[in-house]
């Protein structure tokens, strides 16, 4: 059973309040009792009860904004802040979500932080839009008013203004591809020509994913023939994979390091490729699970977009929470590689 406030006074022979007072900071207790509760809480494993303490607190007011496209992957964003949201509704904390279109509309993103900072949140979590730029005054707002603002996106840490959230691993995922690679392509020549694909080169998370799939390339005897930008859309990595192939141009593996693998395969089925290039891509949804299924597509990593968003709503709240001064607060999430026959495992992304 648990031990209680009650067990602790019980033990040291004081009140149940000057117990309280200790463990809170609070009230008229010397160094030594206070001392004295603190060794005894710890001795007999006493937890605070965190409901108790959310009653005795003003209600958390939170506010978390994100796009609503492309849905198969902003979706689980979206659930996993709902799920936590739920979770911590009986500890006086309300969570108002604010979607905005896409995150190609920036524009429209920062009229909806604007209605969000007028309403003066106790803090917000933000799944943003990469053209900073266009909403960054408004972001400065929340500084300037003290809202703690926390990230659950690939993009947050160029996000201007924040001070912690989560994000996927991807200086891991980069040499995951590349030691995945190194380990299904044909050994006929070394080093193995390899293709890389990112969303825009400029973005902090695809410099990432380039530079630990350089790290790994070559121990897993693999040559980067080029890097090319897509920006997220499954046409341009159609187009690109066009370039890569140019002039016959052998390539022996490709990394798609964004979500738009589809594109990508979509061209290698039209031109008879498919399954004659190792292909690792990005996350994982039902179009691209397709592919996977297909063959046409080897292997993807998956980094859970539910796990983003629910921990960064909970790691905003316990900051928020803790009367504590604000410090950065980052929490990466581990990309697994996913084959055709483990997708199954996965059924909320299918």
């Amino acid at each position: 059973m648990r031990p209680t406030i009650k067990d602790i006074a019980r033990e040291i022979g004081v009140s149940p309040n000057t117990v309280s007072k200790a463990l809170n900071g609070k009230g008229r207790v010397s160094a030594a009792t206070r001392q004295l509760v603190i060794d005894t809480a710890q001795r007999l494993g006493y937890h605070p009860n965190r409901s108790a303490r959310a009653l005795a607190r003003r209600e958390l007011r939170l506010a978390a904004v994100y796009p609503l496209e492309p849905a198969e992957f902003y979706s689980h964003i979206a659930r996993g802040i709902a799920d936590q949201a739920a979770e911590m509704a009986d500890r006086r904390c309300t969570v108002t979500a604010h979607p905005y279109p896409s995150i190609e509309t920036p524009r429209a993103l920062r009229q909806v932080l604007g209605t969000v900072l007028e309403e003066r949140p106790d803090g917000l979590v933000l799944t943003c839009s990469h053209r900073f730029e266009e909403y960054a005054d408004v972001l400065a707002g929340f500084a300037e008013a003290g809202i703690p603002v926390f990230y659950a996106t690939i993009f947050g840490d160029m996000v201007p203004g924040v001070i912690g959230g989560v994000r996927t691993n991807t200086q891991a995922a980069g040499r995951i591809a590349a030691e995945f690679l190194g380990l299904v392509m044909p050994a006929h020549s070394a080093p193995r020509r390899v293709a890389l694909m990112v969303g825009a080169k400029h973005l902090l998370v695809y410099q990432e994913c380039v530079d630990g799939f350089a790290a790994q390339a070559a121990a897993a005897q693999i040559e980067v023939a080029g890097v090319w930008e897509t920006f997220g859309r499954a046409d341009l990595a159609y187009e690109a994979a066009a370039e890569a192939f140019a002039d016959g141009a052998r390539l022996d593996g490709i990394y798609v390091a964004s979500h738009n693998s589809v594109g990508l395969c979509d061209y290698l089925e039209d031109h008879a490729l498919a399954g004659q290039v190792a292909v690792i891509g990005h996350d994982l949804y039902p179009g691209l699970n397709t592919k996977l299924q297909a063959g046409t597509l080897t292997a993807t990593l998956f980094q859970s977009q539910y796990e983003q968003g629910r921990d960064a709503l909970r790691l905003l709240a316990e900051t928020v929470d803790s009367g504590e001064p604000l410090a950065q607060a980052v929490q990466l999430v581990e990309p697994r590689l996913v084959l055709p026959s483990m997708a199954a495992a996965f059924p909320e992304y299918l």
